[in-house]
């Protein structure tokens, strides 16, 4: 025990009894284990701080200068450590929440209590972080100071406005497809019996000109329709593969009149850009849309460049938009010089009726109607506009493998109202829409039968001596859809022929009533023209009976 009994304190020649430096000795290996307990808890803390998912920061409760931060933070606003070390949390708040912020620094509300909210940071390369912040009063080094666990939630909220956007836009095309069918109906009413009227007033054209005028306006109100059921992608397409540089030299000769000589344009085709499968004379519509809206975008004149080129793989973000697969796209590119557009009208652009013109200047059709063929087209818009940095809509096509179908040829015979002697059957739940169809048939040589729904069909069927050539029939009816009457119908005459019609289209025929496989649809409104060609198309390579 001589070595226990020399143990001797610092600064004192009289040994300690041996009970005493025991005692000594035990303590100071219990303060350091304390302290070596103390240095990995703070290790494992600053390890757990430093590698966190989320961004987080210590500040100081009343100066709110930055006490610490963790890596991820140092990582996504761009500043190092001694740069955050060197500034308060004022400098990374945008200028219209620091108020807010002094206020609760001022009634000491930061430091009492958890807070969760909302807020705008700018990173040092000046990125705008839409952020959600969670901060707990600590104390920290002796100081009242606020822990603040901060996520970057840009990404989601831009999806969460995209989502909202289209759920906003699926509703608004789902009520634009339903008033342009019941607009549709009453459409081919008027124009109808206007063309009839006007074939009877050829000996007083003042009258005649009056009826025309009726004419016109449904025309314009046709011409409305289709817009709202290109928007509300229930447009019936007549896809063919084409070349989409074709496509923009068909058009150049009426774009350069309809822009006027104040607006220069410009045409750059890459010669190697791919095929696409489309309806050409819809994506001649989307070209002519583009144009007169970058032309009253630049009342004063300016530049207008259209342009094509092929886009690979991997190029276009994906992700910006889900469900848009990774694939070979054709870009149509309309860019112009004008105005430009802020963020609050960019998000509103493609809205049907929405519009920056003056009352009486426009429908605000002609973006939504855009927006509508492109998607129906299985193609997708992105637009880039700044106010005074004009506008450029990069529209992307699927790339069609194959051979470039030839143009149809322009047939003479399409003004013409061919006759014919056959026995109709039409089928329509539409009283005024029926007797219309029934006068205009009859007017064309036709025998024609009526039926307002599938029993009174079946009925006049089996009543009815001779043949029956053709069922024309709506789509869309209360009961049995047009094609499940059709069917039963066939099952009796399986040697007639069947001519559909309607003022639906695309998604909406395809919930409420399956077309067949080449079936003949004649779409709402029509005239008495196009319906007789139409009778006289299906007619043409039936049978003899």
């Amino acid at each position: 025990m001589k070595f226990l009994s020399s143990v001797r304190p610092m600064n004192d020649e009289q040994p300690l009894p041996v009970s005493n430096a025991v005692a000594q000795a035990r303590l100071r290996g219990e303060q350091r284990r304390m302290a070596e307990a103390l240095s990995a808890s703070e290790e494992r803390y600053r390890l757990l701080f430093d590698e966190s998912p989320y961004l987080m920061w210590v500040i100081d409760a009343g100066t709110l200068a930055f006490l610490e931060v963790n890596r991820k933070a140092v990582d996504r606003y761009g500043y190092s450590r001694d740069e955050f070390l060197a500034m308060t949390l004022l400098d990374v708040q945008q200028p219209d929440e620091i108020p807010c912020t002094l206020e609760g620094v001022q009634h000491r509300e930061l430091a009492v209590e958890p807070r969760i909210g909302r807020g705008c940071h700018r990173t040092k390369a000046g990125e705008l972080l839409e952020v959600s912040v969670a901060s707990r009063p600590v104390d920290f080094a002796g100081s009242r100071a606020l822990l603040a666990v901060i996520e970057d939630v840009s990404e989601r909220l831009r999806m969460e406005a995209q989502l909202r956007q289209a759920q906003k836009m699926e509703a608004v095309g789902q009520l634009a497809g339903g008033v342009a069918h019941d607009f549709n109906n009453l459409l081919t009413i008027i124009l109808g019996y206007a063309g009839l009227v006007a074939d009877r007033l050829g000996g007083q054209p003042e009258l005649r000109r009056q009826v025309e005028e009726i004419a016109n306006a449904g025309g314009r109100g046709a011409a409305l329709t289709r817009q709202l059921l290109a928007f509300s992608r229930q447009l019936p397409l007549q896809p063919r593969i084409v070349e989409l540089n074709a496509v923009v030299q068909g058009v150049e000769t009426m774009l350069r009149r309809l822009i006027g000589e104040h607006v220069e344009l410009a045409i750059r085709l890459e010669a190697t850009a791919g095929r696409v499968l489309v309806d050409p004379g819809l994506i001649e519509q989307v070209v002519v849309n583009l144009a007169v809206n970058a032309r009253d975008a630049m009342p004063d004149g300016g530049g207008l460049v259209i342009e094509t080129a092929d886009v690979e793989p991997g190029v276009l973000d994906a992700g910006a938009q889900p469900g848009f697969p990774p694939a070979p796209q054709v870009l149509l590119a309309v860019s112009d010089s004008g105005c430009g557009m802020d963020a609050a009208i960019r998000a509103r652009i493609f809205e049907p009726f929405f519009t920056t013109k003056e009352p009486g200047k426009g429908t605000g059709l002609g973006l939504a109607t855009v927006f509508g063929i492109v998607q129906q087209s299985g193609g997708r818009i992105e637009l880039d506009s700044e106010p005074g940095r004009g506008s450029s809509f990069r529209i992307y096509l699927p790339r069609a493998a194959g051979a470039a179908n030839a143009p149809e040829p322009a047939s003479a015979a399409r003004a013409e109202r061919p006759s014919g002697s056959e026995t109709v059957l039409v089928l329509e739940d539409e009283p005024a829409l029926r007797e219309l169809v029934r006068t205009l048939l009859e007017r064309g040589g036709y025998t024609v039968l009526v039926a307002e729904g599938v029993a009174t069909a079946l009925a006049l069927v089996e009543r009815h001596g001779g043949a029956i050539h053709l069922l024309l029939t709506d789509v869309v009816m209360p009961g049995l859809s047009g094609p499940e009457a059709a069917a039963r119908l066939l099952a009796l005459r399986p040697e007639a022929r069947v001519l559909y019609m309607s003022g639906h289209a695309g998604d909406l025929i395809g919930r409420r009533g399956e077309l067949p496989a080449g079936a003949a649809l004649l779409i709402k409104p029509f005239t008495e023209a196009s319906l007789l060609r139409m009778v006289r198309e299906v007619l043409a390579d039936a049978p003899e009976i």
